[in-house]
């Protein structure tokens, strides 16, 4: 995906945060492994930086830092970076497997690809770093999505209406 991202933009960087993890398919012990392999037979080892595990804290500013938020996984259960990065209104690509089409609508709060599509994926990469009226526009629906759907009062308010079916 970011081989395909730096030939249209090859002064794009690309920061990697997170536990490294097992690869099901190639059997790898280390993603990031892989990943290195890749940046040396694409020379993007110059591009490419993994942080690892950093302190939650510290995400936010990472975070604040990007142009763009790229979450192409097929294991994350509810993915609180994601959110954090809409409710920081960074534009977003996203996996389109479980949760997030629940959270994101594809084209307006977000982007959503299957993360085997990888020129899809770097295709909705390279359109937000082509156009920054678009990534505005869905910075901004992000948030407002995010504002939405974790209201603390309307989430409250589902709670005990949920709980009080419950004990009736």
């Amino acid at each position: 995906m970011f081989n395909n991202v730096r030939k249209q933009y090859p002064n794009a960087k690309l920061v990697l945060i997170g536990n490294d993890s097992y690869d099901i398919e190639t059997k790898s012990e280390s993603t990031w492994r892989l990943v290195q392999q890749k940046c040396i037979d694409y020379n993007l080892h110059s591009a490419v930086s993994y942080l690892g595990k950093i302190p939650y804290q510290e995400i936010q500013e990472y975070i604040k830092k990007g142009h763009i938020c790229v979450f192409p996984t097929f294991a994350e259960t509810l993915g609180m970076v994601t959110i954090e990065a809409m409710a920081l209104q960074k534009p977003v690509v996203n996996s389109n497997i479980g949760w997030a089409q629940e959270l994101i609508v594809d084209g307006e709060s977000g982007y959503l690809v299957h993360p085997k599509n990888h020129n899809e994926f770097s295709d909705k990469i390279v359109s937000l770093l082509k156009d920054e009226d678009l990534c505005s526009i869905m910075s901004s629906a992000a948030r407002t999505r995010v504002e939405t759907i974790f209201n603390i009062e309307k989430i409250v308010e589902q709670n005990i209406d949920f709980y009080k079916t419950i004990i009736s």
